[in-house]
């Protein structure tokens, strides 16, 4: 993985007031998550990489009798979860899944489009089976790396060369099913391809920085108008319309 954590961080905290105007596709992807998952009467959930917490709600509330540990490595996230959220059994902290990931035994673990991310991921899976109890699930979603594809193919040949986003560098499953088959009795994966139309590249653009999707940046130094008219033009020239694609990939593993 080519994305620094420090860049991951920065990105959500500077999102965190604007993230959930713009998350329309994450808060999907998190009610098809949720559905997947089989678990009855939970006495401990953790998410992984709540965000504002606005979906870390949703669980509280379908699971009023259990424990929710809801982590994310963003301060700003945490402080705009922790005002927003007032169910009682949610508990709020800041911690770095790659590295201070809470011993605690859960029966479900859940992580909404927040994995991808992580440097090592498939280093981490081990660790995090392991706080799933026998009969629980580990359940989460994660972008593919044909993620903003027709962005990346725009910005590519306006600039002449290939370049590779943030979201060229998110895990593909071949890689992370032999950990999590390794680690769990059953996994079942799926994926799933979405569109999110948008009016102008200005717009993809906006929803990008302002839900903290953006890892190091877009590449290049100077982003004149003129350079940005060059790669909507790339851009419809291509796909005549502009659309962000979102490849989706969910994982539900027992133990």
């Amino acid at each position: 993985m080519g994305i620094s954590g420090e860049s991951i961080r920065a990105g959500f905290s500077g999102a965190a007031s604007t993230y959930d105007q713009y998350a329309q596709v994450q808060t999907y992807v998190f009610s098809q998550l949720a559905e997947s998952t089989s678990v009855n009467n939970p006495r401990r959930i953790m998410d992984i990489g709540c965000g504002t917490g606005r979906h870390t709600a949703r669980l509280g509330a379908t699971y009023p009798d259990a424990e929710v540990i809801a982590l994310d490595v963003s301060e700003s996230m945490i402080e705009v979860a922790s005002r927003r959220v007032l169910v009682p059994n949610v508990q709020f902290v800041v911690a770095d899944a790659q590295t201070q990931l809470p011993d605690v035994a859960c029966d479900l673990v859940i992580a909404n489009a927040s994995l991808h991310w992580l440097k090592d991921l498939p280093g981490v899976l081990p660790m995090i089976a392991t706080r799933v109890v026998s009969g629980g699930e580990l359940a989460f979603s994660a972008f593919g790396p044909e993620t903003f594809s027709e962005l990346r193919h725009a910005i590519s040949t306006v600039m002449g060369r290939e370049v590779v986003l943030a979201s060229g560098h998110f895990w593909q499953p071949e890689t992370l099913l032999p950990v999590l088959q390794s680690e769990f009795g059953a996994v079942v994966t799926r994926q799933e391809i979405i569109r999110q139309p948008f009016p102008s590249l200005m717009a993809l653009l906006k929803s990008i920085k302002y839900t903290g999707t953006r890892g190091d940046g877009l590449p290049g130094s100077v982003w004149t108008m003129g350079l940005l008219k060059e790669i909507e033009t790339a851009y419809r020239t291509r796909v005549r319309d502009i659309w962000a694609t979102y490849q989706i990939h969910y994982y539900v593993c027992r133990r």
